[in-house]
């Protein structure tokens, strides 16, 4: 379950035939739910007896999501002190981590792709948040890493600033991206934060900046006889997830890549009927933003840590999920680094 602490063999049980945790162990146990405890339910429930947002409760009350979003809206203001703390020095080393950025390499290997885009270059990112934990510099920096791909196709995945004011201003800061087939992007629960007059500037200084929105659209790319589809839906938490605008395009593409903000709506769009893709990038997770023994402190995710980070199958499916650029509600980081992609599609030999 998301709130186990039982998966690390420090705190597996005694052994079959008996015996009791010796006082290194317990006290490390107890140590570990306590450290964990603490992380879930200040920094992200807001209060200890406030309920979770995943459970019955929050699902069904949309009163009850809008409180807890509330709640770590107020949690994020009066953490923003925590943006001056210095992150260049690797004895702060959590802030420092956060500060990084990796450019990460990928080959991932289909059947199904078609010869034309056998090598195709796609330069991927996700959850920037730009703001009080990320600044001008960083913005600008991250531009130039994603353009020195020199990719085919260059794909973002929502969370650019805390709201749709910073989301905005994070696409002014923002080099001129350039990718051969242009740059697609979509959204993500932060994006959608503000007023209506916001959210609107937003896609329109997105759309000036010659990015195309994916918000349940797609979009298609052909090369030769050989088409290739991008899509996404709207962010599944604070948008209204939509496949029907999706099948027509992707039913007619030889090739699909879905590309929605968090990878919740995975498990959705494999039941979909009559949708279909080969690949899925997603963000959202941070990679679980505080790892320890593996596990995140906190999952953002329903699922928990089933699609914390990294590329996995899915059914039939690839996904990968980005650890991403940014941070929420802390600048820190533990045992997840700050990372972008640069992917190269590969046709699978027969």
């Amino acid at each position: 379950t998301r709130d186990s602490f039982l998966f690390h063999p420090l705190f597996s049980p005694p052994p079959a035939g008996g015996g009791e945790l010796d006082k290194d162990r317990s006290a490390a146990l107890l140590s570990w739910i306590s450290l964990q405890q603490l992380y879930t339910n200040f920094f992200y429930k807001g209060c200890l007896t406030l309920p979770y947002r995943d459970t019955k409760l929050f699902k069904q009350s949309k009163g009850g999501q809008h409180l807890n979003r509330t709640i770590k809206d107020i949690l994020a203001r009066l953490l923003r002190f925590t943006g001056k703390i210095p992150n260049k020095y690797k004895f702060l080393y959590p802030f420092w981590l956060a500060a990084t950025l990796d450019v990460v390499h990928e080959e991932i290997y289909f059947n199904t792709l078609p010869d034309e885009f056998d090598g195709c270059v796609i330069a991927f990112a996700s959850d920037p948040h730009y703001g009080p934990f990320l600044d001008r510099s960083r913005v600008i920096d991250l531009g130039q890493k994603l353009n020195d791909m020199q990719p085919d196709i260059m794909i973002l995945t929502g969370d650019y600033g805390t709201n749709s004011v910073t989301a905005a201003e994070f696409f002014d800061i923002l080099p001129p991206l350039t990718a051969k087939h242009g740059i697609f992007a979509s959204l993500g629960n932060h994006d959608y934060r503000g007023k209506d007059e916001d959210f609107g500037h937003l896609i329109k200084t997105m759309n000036k900046s010659g990015i195309h929105l994916m918000s349940n659209s797609a979009h298609k790319i052909q090369i030769d006889d050989a088409t290739l589809c991008l899509c996404a839906t709207e962010d599944i938490l604070e948008g209204q997830p939509d496949f029907e605008p999706l099948k027509q395009d992707v039913s007619d593409s030889d090739f699909t890549i879905f590309a929605p903000h968090s990878p919740d709506i995975i498990p959705q769009a494999v039941q979909e009927k009559e949708f279909d893709f080969d690949l899925a990038l997603c963000g959202h997770t941070h990679g679980g933003q505080l790892v320890i023994f593996g596990r995140s402190l906190h999952s953002s995710s329903k699922y928990g840590d089933r699609f914390r980070q990294g590329l996995m199958q899915v059914e039939d499916h690839q996904l990968l999920v980005s650890q991403g650029v940014g941070t929420s509600l802390l600048p820190i980081r533990l045992g997840t680094r700050p990372q972008i992609h640069r992917i190269t599609l590969k046709k699978s030999k027969p």
